[in-house]
């Protein structure tokens, strides 16, 4: 992602004033800080700067780039914040980043500590962009996370959205009762067509079964007749059986014919009569189903005081109201999404990693006046080199140029180059 934007900087499709980032890229820095008066820091009872640190703190607020160096445990954070402070108080909006969402979140902490009696907290001017993992900032610095801030400023449209939640609640629970009803009368016309579709099959088989009796009776009468004709056969003479055209071999061929023909038509008839007793039986179970459906219409019904047509135009109802709600609260959500950006647009310090700075479309596009890099020796070239691009006047790098690089996994030469060094290692001029 951040290879787009760097390409879409050069194809003149983004345009970004890397003027800063040249300047800490090629080791350059002014040696004598300009005289900066300090503006009065806010008063805590156990982060006052020490000697060392007010020297820090002074300097950067003077030079374009500063480097604030120190061992685990010497308050390097808690020095950042201090620098931030007063940034914010001569009216420099800051960006303050670091590699990791872990260090983010104690820069943040110690950045609301100090200001959190200020308007700057209190307004909403302190933002911790992106995604916190340290509960603290919830629950004793929650006016640093972007959807407090916008809630507390979008109370009444929060408001609106809630109530027109609980009135969509109450719909869909209405709805389930109405939905019961209406799916019990849908069953209850399913089961009456079965019932009228059984019937008509056992009107057509009692007519098949009909049919197949006047068969019979033809093939009993014609067996029978040819029985006649061929015990006639039997008892008459050659000549006499020429001359009546009775030939036994013929007529008992007729006669095996007209056997299978009534073996057959009674055993269909058979088939035929168990046919509906078996659809006489589904419709008995379907009748009874239908009356137990019946019952259960009527009783929801009174329970909802509705008839059958007062039902359908109340789901109806209900439904276009619901949609309307839904509709709503979707404008509700798109306003406090849309408060949100314009929140963190209007936001005085932004706290954040390095990686939010070119993967949220959320972040602002308005440049800042000043990055605050913590944890330096860990933040990749690249990401660095973007994020300074976001700035204008001034940066201050802090961290210890003693402390592990950026991790690297890739052992090709312009990787190790670009991702595998730290600020320190690639342009050792920024650390004396």
């Amino acid at each position: 992602m951040l290879k787009k934007k760097f390409e879409a900087v050069l194809n003149g499709e983004l345009t970004v004033d890397f003027t800063l980032a040249n300047l800490v890229l090629k080791g350059e820095a002014i040696n004598s800080p300009e005289l900066i008066a300090l503006p009065s820091l806010e008063p805590h009872p156990k982060k006052t700067p020490n000697d060392s640190q007010l020297k820090a703190i002074k300097v950067s607020q003077g030079l374009p780039l500063t480097l604030v160096w120190g061992p685990p445990g010497t308050g390097k954070t808690e020095t950042l914040a201090r620098i931030v402070e007063c940034f914010l108080k001569r009216g420099m909006k800051t960006l303050v980043v670091a590699h990791a969402n872990a260090a983010v979140d104690e820069a943040t902490e110690d950045i609301a500590e100090i200001l959190k009696t200020t308007e700057y907290y209190n307004r909403g001017q302190i933002i911790r962009f992106g995604n916190y993992q340290k509960e603290k900032l919830e629950t004793d610095y929650n006016l640093v996370l972007l959807e407090k801030i916008a809630e507390r400023i979008g109370a009444t449209l929060n408001q609106e959205k809630e109530q027109l939640e609980q009135q969509k609640g109450k719909i869909e629970q209405h709805l389930t009762y109405l939905t019961s009803a209406s799916e019990a009368i849908q069953e209850r016309e399913a089961v009456s067509h079965q019932i009228k579709q059984l019937t008509d099959a056992i009107i057509y088989n009692k007519g098949e079964i009909a049919d197949i009796k006047v068969q019979l009776s033809k093939i009993e009468n014609d067996l029978s007749g040819l029985q006649t004709k061929l015990r006639k056969a039997e008892f008459s003479g050659a000549v006499k059986r020429f001359f009546l055209g009775l030939d036994p071999i013929k007529i008992r061929q007729e006669i095996d014919r007209a056997t299978v023909w009534l073996d057959s038509s009674r055993s269909e008839l058979r088939e035929r009569a168990l046919r509906v007793q078996e659809i006489e039986q589904q419709k008995s179970e379907a009748e009874a189903r239908l009356y137990a459906i019946q019952q259960k219409v009527g009783s929801l019904l009174r329970s909802l005081s509705l008839s059958e047509l007062d039902l359908r135009n109340k789901e109806q109802e209900l439904n276009a109201e619901k949609s309307r709600i839904i509709a709503r609260i979707s404008e509700i959500q798109k306003k406090l999404d849309e408060l949100q950006k314009r929140v963190l647009s209007e936001a005085r310090v932004v706290c954040t990693t390095l990686t939010k700075t070119f993967s949220a479309k959320e972040f602002p596009d308005t440049p800042f006046d000043v990055l605050v890099v913590d944890e330096a020796s860990m933040a990749p070239m690249p990401h660095l080199y973007w994020a300074l691009g976001r700035c204008r006047k001034a940066v201050v790098i802090v961290g210890d140029f003693l402390q592990l690089p950026p991790i690297c996994i890739s052992e090709e030469d312009m990787a190790q180059r670009w991702l595998g060094q730290s600020i320190y290692q690639r342009n050792p001029s920024v650390i004396g």
